[in-house]
Protein backbone atom coordinates (compact mmCIF):
# COMPACT_ATOMS: atom_id res chain seq x y z
CA UNK A 1 0.00 0.00 0.00
CA UNK A 2 2.81 2.42 0.86
CA UNK A 3 5.15 1.17 -1.87
CA UNK A 4 6.15 3.63 -4.59
CA UNK A 5 4.65 3.13 -8.03
CA UNK A 6 6.70 2.18 -11.06
CA UNK A 7 6.91 5.78 -12.29
CA UNK A 8 8.49 6.80 -8.96
CA UNK A 9 11.30 4.22 -9.22
CA UNK A 10 11.75 4.19 -12.99
CA UNK A 11 14.81 6.44 -13.20
CA UNK A 12 16.67 4.70 -10.37
CA UNK A 13 15.76 1.25 -11.69
CA UNK A 14 16.89 2.20 -15.21
CA UNK A 15 20.25 3.36 -13.88
CA UNK A 16 20.71 0.19 -11.80
CA UNK A 17 19.94 -2.13 -14.73
CA UNK A 18 21.75 -0.23 -17.50
CA UNK A 19 24.59 -2.34 -18.88
CA UNK A 20 23.96 -5.17 -16.42
CA UNK A 21 23.38 -8.86 -17.01
CA UNK A 22 19.97 -9.63 -15.52
CA UNK A 23 18.80 -13.08 -14.42
CA UNK A 24 15.22 -13.80 -13.42
CA UNK A 25 13.17 -16.91 -12.83
CA UNK A 26 10.75 -16.72 -15.78
CA UNK A 27 12.44 -13.77 -17.47
CA UNK A 28 9.76 -13.61 -20.17
CA UNK A 29 7.15 -12.74 -17.53
CA UNK A 30 9.34 -10.18 -15.74
CA UNK A 31 10.38 -8.56 -19.01
CA UNK A 32 6.73 -8.27 -20.08
CA UNK A 33 5.86 -6.66 -16.72
CA UNK A 34 8.67 -4.10 -17.13
CA UNK A 35 7.48 -3.24 -20.64
CA UNK A 36 3.83 -3.00 -19.61
CA UNK A 37 4.67 -0.84 -16.61
CA UNK A 38 6.75 1.50 -18.76
CA UNK A 39 3.92 1.78 -21.30
CA UNK A 40 1.34 2.44 -18.56
CA UNK A 41 3.22 5.58 -17.51
CA UNK A 42 4.31 6.60 -21.01
CA UNK A 43 7.97 5.88 -20.24
CA UNK A 44 10.58 4.37 -22.56
CA UNK A 45 11.29 0.67 -22.07
CA UNK A 46 14.07 -0.05 -19.60
CA UNK A 47 17.14 -0.80 -21.66
CA UNK A 48 18.45 -4.33 -21.09
CA UNK A 49 19.92 -5.89 -24.20
CA UNK A 50 18.40 -9.24 -25.15
CA UNK A 51 21.77 -10.99 -24.80
CA UNK A 52 22.00 -9.66 -21.24
CA UNK A 53 18.63 -11.13 -20.14
CA UNK A 54 18.75 -14.71 -18.85
CA UNK A 55 16.05 -17.02 -17.60
CA UNK A 56 16.91 -19.20 -14.61
CA UNK A 57 13.70 -21.18 -15.14
CA UNK A 58 14.81 -22.28 -18.60
CA UNK A 59 18.26 -23.11 -17.28
CA UNK A 60 16.78 -25.18 -14.48
CA UNK A 61 14.52 -26.99 -16.97
CA UNK A 62 17.57 -27.91 -19.04
CA UNK A 63 19.48 -28.86 -15.87
CA UNK A 64 16.71 -31.29 -14.87
CA UNK A 65 16.67 -32.59 -18.44
CA UNK A 66 13.09 -33.82 -18.70
CA UNK A 67 12.16 -33.42 -22.37
CA UNK A 68 8.75 -32.19 -23.47
CA UNK A 69 7.18 -31.98 -26.91
CA UNK A 70 6.25 -28.34 -26.35
CA UNK A 71 8.66 -26.33 -28.51
CA UNK A 72 11.01 -29.34 -28.37
CA UNK A 73 12.28 -28.13 -25.05
CA UNK A 74 12.44 -29.14 -21.43
CA UNK A 75 9.71 -29.27 -18.79
CA UNK A 76 9.50 -26.02 -16.85
CA UNK A 77 9.24 -26.05 -13.05
CA UNK A 78 7.72 -23.43 -10.79
CA UNK A 79 10.30 -21.74 -8.59
CA UNK A 80 8.97 -23.16 -5.33
CA UNK A 81 8.89 -26.66 -6.85
CA UNK A 82 12.41 -26.37 -8.21
CA UNK A 83 13.75 -25.10 -4.89
CA UNK A 84 12.04 -27.92 -2.98
CA UNK A 85 13.23 -30.55 -5.50
CA UNK A 86 16.81 -29.45 -4.89
CA UNK A 87 16.45 -29.69 -1.11
CA UNK A 88 16.70 -25.94 -0.64
CA UNK A 89 14.59 -23.87 1.73
CA UNK A 90 11.42 -22.25 0.43
CA UNK A 91 11.36 -18.87 2.16
CA UNK A 92 9.09 -15.90 1.44
CA UNK A 93 7.73 -17.38 -1.79
CA UNK A 94 6.01 -14.92 -4.13
CA UNK A 95 7.76 -12.02 -2.43
CA UNK A 96 10.25 -10.20 -4.67
CA UNK A 97 13.19 -10.52 -2.29
CA UNK A 98 12.30 -14.07 -1.29
CA UNK A 99 12.00 -15.17 -4.92
CA UNK A 100 15.29 -13.47 -5.79
CA UNK A 101 17.06 -15.23 -2.94
CA UNK A 102 15.58 -18.61 -3.87
CA UNK A 103 16.58 -18.06 -7.51
CA UNK A 104 20.14 -17.28 -6.41
CA UNK A 105 20.25 -20.41 -4.22
CA UNK A 106 19.00 -22.50 -7.13
CA UNK A 107 21.61 -21.03 -9.50
CA UNK A 108 24.35 -21.72 -6.96
CA UNK A 109 23.14 -25.31 -6.57
CA UNK A 110 23.18 -25.85 -10.35
CA UNK A 111 26.65 -24.31 -10.60
CA UNK A 112 28.03 -26.67 -7.97
CA UNK A 113 26.67 -29.67 -9.85
CA UNK A 114 28.44 -28.92 -13.12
Amino acid sequence: EDAPNFKDIYTELSKLLAGQVVVAYNMAFDWRMLQQSSAKYGLPNICIRKQDRHCAMRQYAQYKGKKTNWKRGYKWHRLVSAVAQEGLQVVDAHNALGDARMTLALIQKMAKST
